[in-house]
């Protein structure tokens, strides 16, 4: 099952609500909440304080996140966001650029 929950604003405050060590994937959005990343980890709420120190995307203004069980599930869900959003915007197919698995298995749009 894709991420499917309803976006906040990515403010430190609002990751922070986000329960420690919670395993799952995530979603980062633009100010037009038009997907930029999705990625997956063992904790995302220190993932995603993570992009927000370093400004990983600079234009990020929102998040969406999905707990889940155990890693492949998170995973799982990370690649299920991924291609329903390739889905409904085809064109976008060109910029699409996955990072190697040895790296994690993260998808970047």
């Amino acid at each position: 099952m894709p991420v499917e929950r309803r976006w906040y604003e990515f403010t430190r405050t609002n990751i922070e609500k986000i329960p420690a060590d919670s395993m799952g994937a995530y979603l980062l959005g633009d100010k037009n909440k038009g997907k930029i990343y999705t990625g997956s980890s063992v904790n995302i709420r220190n993932r995603l304080i993570t992009h927000l120190i370093h400004k990983t995307f600079p234009t990020t203004k929102y998040f969406k996140f999905a707990y889940a069980n155990n890693l492949d599930e998170a995973r799982d869900m990370e690649r299920q966001t991924f291609e329903m959003h390739i889905r409904k915007n085809p064109q976008l197919r060109n910029h699409v650029k996955r990072i190697p698995r040895k790296r994690k298995n993260l998808w970047s749009i």
